[in-house]
């Protein structure tokens, strides 16, 4: 079954843009918000902008992307990113994720600067939610991975 164009969804990653926002909004659908975990900037900071450009959106959790990739809901991908240059970019953690799941699917990455913003007041890693611990410091090492930049070169984002 497949979803009729106008129903399917532009997702959405990274710290959305102003020149971003207004390319989502020309498009005229609907976004797929993820959380983005472990940041969750696209509960604390996408959807507000979004919003503020009368932007239709809903959220999912990162773990429902592949899902919605598979059951063809996705239209097209916006990743926004710390930097731009020859045959790469550099995203936050999780993007590399969401341009593969793009390309096996074969829906279009489109690439912008992410907005800039200051990330010390945000969850450092998985084991917070709200800069509260919820994993026990001694289970720190062995469960969790630390969020870095990922790089996303040419052959994933073509």
């Amino acid at each position: 079954m497949d979803i009729d164009r106008a129903k399917k969804l532009i997702v959405v990653w990274g710290k959305v843009s102003e020149e971003g926002a207004l390319w989502i909004a020309e498009q005229n659908q609907r976004v797929l918000v993820p959380e983005q975990r472990p940041y969750l900037l696209g509960l604390k900071y996408n959807a507000g902008v979004l919003e503020s450009e009368n932007i239709d959106w809903v959220y999912c959790t990162d773990n429902v992307l592949g899902l919605m990739f598979y059951e063809k809901r996705i239209d097209k991908v916006c990743l926004f990113c710390e930097s731009i240059g020859g045959d790469k970019v550099e995203i936050l953690s999780g993007g590399l994720y969401i341009a593969l799941l793009a390309k096996i699917h074969n829906i279009p990455r489109h690439i912008f600067l992410q907005a800039s913003f200051d990330l010390s007041s945000y969850d450092r890693d998985a084991s917070t939610i709200e800069r509260k611990d919820f994993i026990l410091d001694d289970s720190l090492n062995k469960y969790i991975i630390e969020p870095e930049t990922e790089t996303i070169h040419e052959e994933v984002l073509s």
